[in-house]
């Protein structure tokens, strides 16, 4: 199971500022969070936690089951109110059930994702210092239902185990982080002292006192008690004798009744960085895997990632830094935010940067959308524009594969026919692997890109019916997400934890940790040719250069060549080692033209190839001397 941590440094006070947000709902069922983008305007956190309920769980009033659901709503303790920061307890501020707190509803607007209880923390006391109170006994169960709480927000439900908290108060925080949405934490407090009626306003002791009321209050199946009856302890809907012996038998005295205390003040502008859940994954050998760090902070600050691995030889971890990020703006839909791979491919996302800042695709429409496979933009001929020349090479890394959902990666028609259209994808496409050029990662906004995806098309075409155009992207510098990666070598397999930390400006910090599977990788990529550096010779004179391939799984390659252009020169290669010796023709200087290849020796149709020039120069110090006579020969005759 995951699990998360939070630091707060000792600080002064700072002012609260929280930046508007624009959210969108991804799917609960996958636990996705919603993507979270700054839009600069001011407003207040403080109404985002609209409702705090205590509730009556596994009682009558909601049909004695003990799993959190829209039951719970009819068990809600109509009578309490939760204590807030400054506030003194009274009556009205804690329970008197026999089963103690086994029950709290949180209703927030706007939740920023799917909440789990790791951005909630509970503790359990019974004294004025807050602070020496022990953590609670952890939540049997969290729940959300999007849209049921009060005025429409969305309702947490979060249960423990009967008898877990009882005769004591609980403290519950609701933390800022992306998943909750709040601008600040949220504090409040139950407490319970089973079998007292709330006959004290100076105590919470349960005496003979509270027996007597309860004895004169008894009810029977033609009048039957409400769910604020104060001496129904068990909540069945009845008060009589079984309420009488709860009562005899939770009798307290002054130094062991609830204390009536009054809630600490609380920093109510301390806010913490956070990032959306990360699940358990499998990296496969061979197949580094890109994990978006979809972060969060409340007053929208600078946020730096840290990373460790229990086994740095199973999976290594790590967290590029430096990089540009693109906001695609689509029109209806919202933003997606996708991270760019210069560190690994420059060449790709320096093209699609300018092509970004020209404004190429602005107004330009997802042209084909195929669900469970990709959508695909980039092309301005389908809105009346001109589509850019085809003007660059594949360019590929081995750490860069098509393994996962939110792949940023260029379409083509062919090797080496770029342009301006790239496609994201949704799940894995390794048969991709190493035929396009992967330039980036989706970080935010997997429901936009869900959403596109679900759109109706044209069976002929793959075209919505209804065009779904890009307002503009921008190109920027995130300061609150990341992107981790993760490597498992070549026939290794295993399980290791990996832990990532976020810290904000102020050094608070926020981690979680979550588990690795490393398994063998079933997908066989195709070999790629590296960089092949500039090729000269001079007149008459042959040139022998290397070929060289990576093939991930390392298996065997074979290399060809073939000539290009209008010269005719020979050549021969080695088929297996990618070595070529060209002799240019005699006496010719200028440009030769080659096309050069690899693809797997065995079992494969698809090869990397690359159109390579060989300069054959002159000999070294200019033309020989019988070259510039036969250069200048016509001009001597003009002078006879």
């Amino acid at each position: 199971m995951n699990r998360v941590a939070l630091n707060t440094p000792l600080s002064g006070s700072r002012s609260s500022r929280r930046a508007r947000r624009t959210l969108r709902i991804e799917s609960l069922e996958d636990r996705q969070l919603l993507s979270v983008g700054n839009l600069g305007l001011a407003t207040s956190g403080l109404d985002d936690v609209v409702a705090r309920h205590v509730f009556y769980n596994d009682s009558v009033y909601d049909g004695r089951e003990a799993a959190a659901n829209s039951d719970d709503d009819a068990a809600i303790a109509t009578n309490k109110q939760a204590l807030l920061p400054g506030e003194k307890a009274t009556f009205a501020n804690y329970t008197n059930y026999v089963h103690g707190i086994n029950g709290v509803i949180v209703d927030i607007a706007d939740l920023g994702g799917a909440p789990s209880t790791d951005d909630f923390a509970f503790r359990v006391g019974n004294v004025e210092d807050v602070e020496s109170w022990q953590d609670a006994p952890a939540p049997e169960e969290l729940s959300v239902r999007l849209g049921e709480g009060v005025d429409g927000s969305d309702r947490v439900t979060i249960t423990w185990a009967n008898g877990a908290i009882k005769n004591r108060w609980l403290e519950v925080t609701t933390q800022a982080t992306a998943a909750t949405g709040l601008a600040d934490p949220d504090v409040f407090y139950f407490g319970n002292a089973v079998g007292e009626t709330g006959g004290s306003t100076s105590n919470a002791m349960v005496t003979l006192t509270d027996e007597i009321v309860t004895r004169n209050a008894r009810t029977g199946l033609l009048n039957r008690a409400e769910i604020d009856a104060r001496c129904d302890f068990n909540r069945d809907g009845l008060v009589n004798v079984t309420d009488r012996v709860i009562v005899r038998s939770n009798r307290t005295n002054l130094g062991s009744a609830l204390k009536l205390i009054t809630a600490p003040e609380g920093d109510t502008n301390t806010a913490l960085p956070s990032f959306a859940a990360i699940e358990d994954v499998v990296v496969y050998a061979g197949s580094p895997l890109v994990i978006p760090l979809d972060g969060f902070h409340p007053e929208g600050q600078t946020l730096t990632y840290s990373v460790s691995s229990t086994n740095d030889s199973l999976v290594a971890a790590s967290i590029p830094e430096g990089n540009r990020s693109m906001r695609i703006s689509v029109v209806g839909f919202g933003d997606m935010v996708l991270e760019l791979h210069d560190n690994l491919v420059p060449d790709v996302t320096g093209q699609i940067v300018d092509y970004a800042e020209s404004g190429l695709y602005d107004g330009v429409i997802f042209h084909r959308v195929i669900d469970d496979f990709m959508i695909q933009s980039g092309n301005p001929a389908y809105t009346g524009g001109t589509t850019p020349p085809v003007n660059f090479d594949d360019q590929f890394h081995v750490d860069l594969q098509h393994n996962g959902s939110g792949v940023l990666s260029m379409a083509k028609a062919g090797d080496d026919t770029n342009s301006s259209q790239f496609f994201i994808t949704e799940g894995p496409t390794r048969w991709l692997d190493f035929n396009h050029s992967i330039f980036g990662q989706l970080v935010e906004g997997e429901a936009v890109r869900e959403a596109i995806s679900n759109v109706s098309v044209n069976s002929a075409d793959d075209r919505p019916l209804t065009d779904v155009v890009i307002e503009s992207i921008d190109v920027f510098h995130d300061a609150e997400d990341g992107l981790l990666m993760l490597k498992a070598p070549e026939g290794v397999t295993g399980q290791a934890s990996v832990t990532v930390r976020v810290t904000d400006e102020n050094l608070n910090w926020y981690e979680a940790t979550f588990s690795v599977t490393v398994e063998a990788d079933m997908s066989n990529g195709t070999p790629f040719l590296e960089p092949i550096p500039a090729i000269t010779t001079t007149k008459d004179t042959p040139i022998t250069f290397q070929l060289d391939a990576i093939d991930v799984e390392g298996d065997e390659v074979y290399f060809d060549a073939i000539t290009r252009g209008e010269v005719d020169y020979t050549f021969e290669i080695d088929n297996t080692t990618g070595e070529i010796t060209v002799t240019p023709p005699s006496g010719f200087v200028g440009t030769l033209d080659m096309l050069v290849g690899v693809i797997a020796a065995f079992g494969s149709n698809s090869w990397d190839t690359q159109d390579i020039t060989i300069e054959v120069e002159p000999p070294a110090g200019g033309l020989s001397l019988l070259d510039a006579a036969l250069e200048l020969e016509p001009d001597w005759g003009l002078l006879e």
